[in-house]
């Protein structure tokens, strides 16, 4: 018999590829909402929600491993669901410093199964651009779809940009970079990529000037560390 947490996950639920809300996460027990959601992907297993919810308590306790590897699994449940790629993508994103935590060719085709179920949405062309590290080719054709669905995505003007620079297009970059800061202020990386342009490109007061603001936004990103750590978490109350 399924303890009160449970009892909610497997209720008939139109919203069943929506997102758990178990108690234990709202007040923080993380230790405890993996013991939950860990005995009720084994009771449940062809139910999304504990899944999203063990993937959720792994990821604020920092066992990024399991948490690809539930994340991964989601993917593979049928129907497929948006929901499960989103979460890998994001977690992928917010790990961009880990890479090797997903070696290897198989998270770039989870990300083109997660374009072909969304082939119409900007987010699944921009992290499968990124996912593309051996070939830019293909990263910058998908990074240009990704700005003609949404151009305001900051962080695919951020992405074509880099590539640009490690081209020696420096006027494409500046332009690339430019659009990326100014959609995303508060970006640090953008900025520092658009000073090293600036620079490439021989405009040195202009460098300086994001160089400094660069410097201002690391300030506020390092102060707000932790908060970018738990934004997983958040997402499994924000996700549709």
């Amino acid at each position: 018999m399924l303890c009160a947490p449970f009892e909610r996950l497997n209720s008939p639920d139109p919203l069943d590829d929506a997102v758990p809300t178990g108690a234990c996460q709202v007040h923080h027990n993380f230790e405890l909402a993996e013991q939950i959601f860990s005995t009720a992907t084994l009771q449940l297993p062809q139910r999304l929600k504990p899944r999203l919810g063990l993937a959720a308590a792994y990821f604020a306790r920092g066992k990024y491993p399991e948490v690809i590897a539930t994340l991964k699994a989601a993917t593979e449940m049928r129907p497929p669901s948006e929901i499960a790629y989103s979460f890998l993508a994001r977690t992928f994103l917010l790990l961009s410093d880990q890479r090797e935590l997903f070696a290897g060719s198989w998270v770039s085709g989870k990300f083109q199964e997660y374009l072909r179920l969304k082939p119409d949405q900007a987010f699944p062309c921009y992290v499968y651009a990124v996912s593309l590290s051996s070939d830019v080719a293909q990263s910058v054709r998908l990074l240009e779809k990704a700005l003609q669905l949404d151009p305001t995505l900051a962080d695919a003007h951020l992405a074509l940009g880099k590539i640009y620079f490690e081209q020696a297009r420096y006027p494409e970059a500046i332009r690339a970079l430019e659009s990326a800061v100014r959609l995303d202020p508060a970006s640090a990386a953008a900025c520092y990529r658009l000073s090293q342009a600036y620079q490439k490109a021989g405009n040195p007061q202009e460098a300086r000037a994001m160089s400094e603001l660069f410097l201002e936004r690391q300030k506020k990103q390092e102060a707000q560390a932790e908060m970018r750590r738990k934004e997983i978490v958040r997402l499994l109350y924000t996700l549709k």
